[in-house]
């Protein structure tokens, strides 16, 4: 539980950090991410 809660705190930092950038940056953040 412990680790899960922690997975979704960071998914929630990823998101708030995706939206406050450009549709272009998150998309590349994404293609880099999946592509590691």
């Amino acid at each position: 539980m412990k680790g899960q809660s922690s997975a979704l705190r960071e998914l929630n930092f990823w998101l708030s950090m995706l939206l406050g950038l450009s549709p272009l940056w998150a998309a590349a953040a994404l293609l880099i991410f999946f592509g590691l």
